[in-house]
């Protein structure tokens, strides 16, 4: 996986790293990058990384970081398809990390821990992002690529009111194994 590789790690070293710096790098590959259209295929059993500085959608950052993060998740095109929301279920994200055994759907955002969230404004205009509860405090920090202000992928702290506010329709939420 390319954050492995760009850091110098075998997989036994990276896979003894924190989930917040496994994350941390995969995302640090996309910063830079626009948000746009840019894919990450599945193929041959594993997902294609994206080049360092490229742009991305939401669903396709997120997918992108999770194999990074759970490279030995046994991640199947199946698992891709739910990331992306290819289906009718405006929840499926939170079936894939369920059925790779790195998640658990929640109710609400655990302090000290890391989320998958996938949120809907209305309908048809859904966001998926990541989310660490700070246990020392009252704010979560957002890592995601908005389309807001083209602003592609960011790093953001804000309330769970404001998430809230903001994905009125749906909220859905997956608490993420270290």
């Amino acid at each position: 996986m390319l954050a492995r590789h760009h850091l110098g790690l075998d997989e036994r070293q990276w896979a003894s790293l924190p989930l917040s710096v496994r994350i941390m790098s995969a995302a640090a590959l996309f910063m830079g990058g626009r948000y746009g259209k840019a894919q990450a295929p599945f193929s041959l059993g594993e997902w294609v990384s994206l080049p360092p500085g490229k742009g991305s959608v939401c669903s396709t950052f997120t997918g992108c970081i999770l194999a990074a993060a759970y490279p030995d998740a046994g991640w199947t095109a199946e698992d891709w398809r739910d990331l992306q929301i290819m289906g009718p279920a405006k929840d499926s994200p939170m079936f894939a990390v369920m059925r790779r055994g790195i998640g658990d759907r929640v109710a609400d955002f655990q302090p000290g821990r890391w989320h998958l969230v996938q949120g809907w404004r209305h309908k048809s205009a859904g966001h998926q992002f990541f989310v660490r509860a700070d246990p020392q405090a009252d704010f979560l920090q957002v890592v995601q690529s908005t389309s807001v202000r083209k602003a592609g992928p960011t790093v953001d702290m804000v309330s769970a009111e404001s998430i809230r506010k903001r994905y009125p329709h749906d909220l859905f939420i997956a608490v993420l194994g270290e």
